[in-house]
């Protein structure tokens, strides 16, 4: 009996869900260094939104590849390989680039708060030594990751090797629910995307660990997105803490996703998420001493829109556009304060939007996956419709359809057994 016609037929959902993936990868990454920007920016959008919804549609249950023994040992040892090049080729690039603010300030500033909260300083005091004056902007969950590296006395960007490292694994043996669980051909299919992703940072185009903090904000989004998939209430509580001292891209989903929780999964697990979230974030905000900091973050938003729209400064913002994802290229950049108000209207109408689709259509979407496509869905509209959009800021929504990928793998296509193959004939 000839069944393989049959499950390929059932398995093309995961084929477009790799194609998604890969074309996101591309287009966020090698798009912009083979100077494509219109056609990159267009397939990163589409490409995400497509990860953002594929995922959230049942799937019946299908045996996929032949899963041999090798396989898994193929697909670990190839993990590890990837993690010792990517400490390898850090060795040569940290040691030729050496911190220095006037190329990218970030991390200098960073540095220069771990330090103080080691020394007893004042944290958000002007670094004098940078710009004459700098005053801090990050919150706690951007610096204290690099704590250990100043106590220690080591560069700090090997904190951002370890959390792409951590990151990695996370992604491919976090989905993985039981030890015994088959690893089939499509695992290695689904590497491709990823080695093309680190060759990417870490041998073509290395400032996003030479010169930014993104690697650390990667790691929060990878974090959070194991607590979700998992249905880890502490990891998910401290997770969303941490990506929200960081980044705002996920203010409004939170309490979306809360309610979501309370009213179709678990009302246990709203609270112990909700209580893990007030916990951490109390926690790091007092071991960050950032509470008399609040009202200045808050009015950051909108120094930075006066920034946009000052004719002195926006020539250097319109030279980023072009050669970075994001929409915003396709619109004249004097109307960049109309842009700024649909990034901020889409964020808070998006999520409340998921809330009534999954409402309406529950019937026939896959709630395991709703909480991480929802959260998807939302990073691809705001680092699409960022009025700047640096091209470091984009690397958590690409690891998060990464991630998304490899939890579709492990939950969507059962397999027999863990020797078990396709019936062919």
């Amino acid at each position: 009996m000839k069944v393989l016609p049959t499950s390929i037929l059932k398995l093309k959902p995961i084929y477009f869900l790799g194609a998604f993936v890969l074309l996101e990868v591309l287009a966020q990454t090698y798009g912009f260094y083979w100077q494509f920007p219109t056609s990159a920016s267009i397939t990163y959008f589409l490409a995400g939104v497509g990860v953002a919804l594929l995922p959230l549609w049942n799937w019946k249950a299908v045996t996929s590849f032949p899963a041999y023994p090798r396989v898994k040992g193929l697909f670990i040892g190839l993990s590890f390989l990837l993690i010792l090049w990517c400490l390898w080729k850090s060795l040569a690039l940290l040691s030729a680039a050496p911190l220095d603010f006037r190329q990218a300030d970030m991390l200098p500033i960073l540095e220069t708060m771990a330090r103080r909260s080691l020394s007893g300083e004042a944290i958000y005091a002007p670094i004098e030594a940078i710009w004459g004056g700098m005053r801090p902007i990050y919150l706690p969950a951007m610096w204290l990751p690099f704590v250990p590296a100043v106590w220690l006395d080591i560069d700090i960007r090997w904190m951002s090797v370890l959390f792409l490292s951590l990151s990695l694994l996370i992604i491919l043996f976090g989905p993985i629910k039981k030890s015994n669980r088959p690893i089939d051909l499509f695992y290695l299919l689904a590497f491709v995307p990823i080695i093309l992703l680190y060759y990417y940072i870490f041998g073509l185009y290395s400032t996003l660990i030479t010169l930014s903090e993104e690697p650390v904000v990667i790691f929060f989004y990878v974090l959070l997105a194991w607590g979700i998939f998992r249905n880890w209430p502490v990891l998910t509580g401290l997770a969303i803490a941490f990506c929200l001292l960081s980044r705002y891209s996920l203010v409004f989903w939170v309490p979306m996703y809360l309610l979501y929780l309370y009213f179709y999964r678990s009302r246990q697990l709203a609270f112990r998420i909700s209580l893990a979230l007030i916990v951490s974030l109390i926690l790091l905000l007092s071991i960050g001493q950032a509470w008399d900091q609040l009202n200045f973050f808050l009015q950051l938003q909108h120094s930075y829109l006066e920034e946009l729209i000052d004719d002195s400064k926006s020539w250097s913002f319109v030279a980023q556009i072009e050669k970075n994802p994001g929409l915003i290229k396709f619109l004249p950049f004097e109307h960049i304060a109309f842009w700024h108000r649909l990034l901020i209207y889409g964020s808070v109408l998006i999520p409340i939007g998921c809330f009534f689709f999954f409402r309406t259509y529950r019937s026939q979407l896959d709630g395991r996956f709703f909480g991480l496509c929802s959260l998807k869905l939302c990073l691809v509209y705001f680092y699409n419709m960022l009025t700047i959009p640096y091209s470091y800021l984009f690397y958590p929504s690409t690891f998060l359809s990464l991630f998304i990928l490899y939890a579709a793998l492990a939950e969507k296509n059962k397999r027999r057994n863990f020797f078990g193959s396709v019936p062919v004939g």
